[in-house]
């Protein structure tokens, strides 16, 4: 731990860093003054960490502040109440005792990235929402936060940086980041299982880099990406098993990497990359795996492609009961009841059941495990998709 040039006054000034790697090393660390400013880093870091108190003195931190597998003890993130400003990153992750970053609340100014990571019981990012035109230089990493449902705090507008929302299990919508509207580096929103649509990003409109939505399991919509119109990188939607379409891609002109549709199981309207496929901007064209897969010298010019006719590809609806469906059997009833297709996914994306059942038939459930499922319905050449609860 590196402390140099501070005087015992009411405000002080440590030149170079604060390294708490143990519980020890932060008691023995001495205060010098009321409000201390420290020109360099900040880093807690250590299993053994139980109690932060002492960093209740910091107002102002030069470089990073990082918060990183400290004990499960710690619950409460208030000793920071006091923190205005951090000239470099700010990380949190491995803390699994914090469920909330409201105390962070004091923090207007952040230099560098924003990552919070592989925080077990962290629900929402509230705490986050006063920053004033942050630079985000690195960008914003959301990543593996196992109870996370709010993320709505980071609506900062202009991001300096990649926005990446990855792995988050429990988070069904984006909120409202509508005052995003570019994103100099890539944009990324891969495995959030239960995440439906990406309405919350209604605003944006230019990304530099890549645009990933990859492996969201019960996705079904991203006509929240509806103002984008152009991506440095490329476009790559891959393995959302229940998206039907791309209207939302509408507006999408320009993209300077690969076009990249993939393994979307019911994807059958492609209709949303008209504009992009006419512009002819992209470097390379794969799409495969999908319910339709035109060549790019097939592709449909207007939403009116017999190929896309609504006869052929529009959702039906169904009923499936009892509901929730109890462990061991159920139906599924449609207005034509004939012979249907019927696929059961689990939350990250494995084909668990699959068969083609009569119109009186039962769909026997006795091998799967309570929780979130996903059911993908053909009958007639339509398709229909739903979530599927087990108990």
């Amino acid at each position: 731990m590196l402390i140099s040039a501070y005087t015992a006054d009411a405000q002080c000034t440590i030149t170079g860093n604060l390294d708490f790697r143990s519980q020890t090393d932060i008691d023995n660390w001495v205060p010098p003054c009321s409000q201390i400013t420290v020109t360099g880093f900040v880093n807690v870091q250590g299993a053994t960490i139980t109690d932060i108190s002492k960093l209740a003195n910091i107002v102002q931190i030069g470089s990073y502040l990082q918060f990183r597998t400290i004990a499960a003890s710690v619950t409460s993130f208030a000793p920071l109440a006091n923190i205005t400003s951090i000239g470099g990153a700010l990380v949190i992750r491995d803390c699994d005792g914090i469920t909330s970053i409201a105390p962070l609340g004091g923090i207007t100014s952040l230099g560098g990235a924003l990552n919070v990571r592989d925080n077990l019981n962290l629900t929402s990012l509230n705490g986050l929402g006063n920053l004033v035109n942050p630079s985000f230089t690195g960008g914003i990493t959301i990543f593996n936060n196992t109870a996370l449902t709010d993320i709505s705090a980071i609506n900062y507008g202009p991001i300096n940086g990649f926005l990446e929302i990855n792995s988050n299990p429990a988070l069904t919508s984006l909120g409202t980041l509508s005052s995003i509207t570019s994103i100099t580096g890539l944009l990324k929103i891969k495995l959030n299982s239960l995440l439906t649509n990406l309405s919350g990003l209604s605003g944006l409109t230019t990304v530099g880099g890549n645009v990933e939505i990859d492996s969201n399991n019960a996705l079904t919509s991203i006509s929240g990406l509806s103002s984008l119109t152009s991506a440095g990188g490329g476009l790559f939607v891959r393995t959302n098993p229940l998206l039907p379409n791309l209207t939302g891609l509408n507006s999408l002109a320009s993209i300077g990497g690969a076009l990249d549709v993939k393994d979307n199981l019911a994807l059958r309207n492609l209709c949303g990359l008209n504009a992009l496929v006419a512009s002819n901007t992209f470097t390379s064209y794969v799409v495969t795996g999908n319910g339709y897969n035109p060549l790019v010298g097939d592709f449909p010019t207007s939403c009116q492609d017999p190929t896309l006719s609504t006869a052929n590809f529009k959702s039906f609806d169904f009923l499936y009961y009892p509901n929730p469906v109890n462990q061991g059997e159920f139906y599924i009833s449609t207005q034509a009841n004939g012979v249907k297709s019927v696929q059961i996914f689990d939350v990250v994306g494995k084909q668990v059941y699959s068969k083609r059942i009569e119109a009186n038939e039962k769909v026997k459930t006795s091998n799967l495990g309570t929780g979130v499922y996903f059911l993908k319905v053909e009958e007639n050449g339509k398709v229909a998709t739903s979530k599927l609860i087990v108990n």
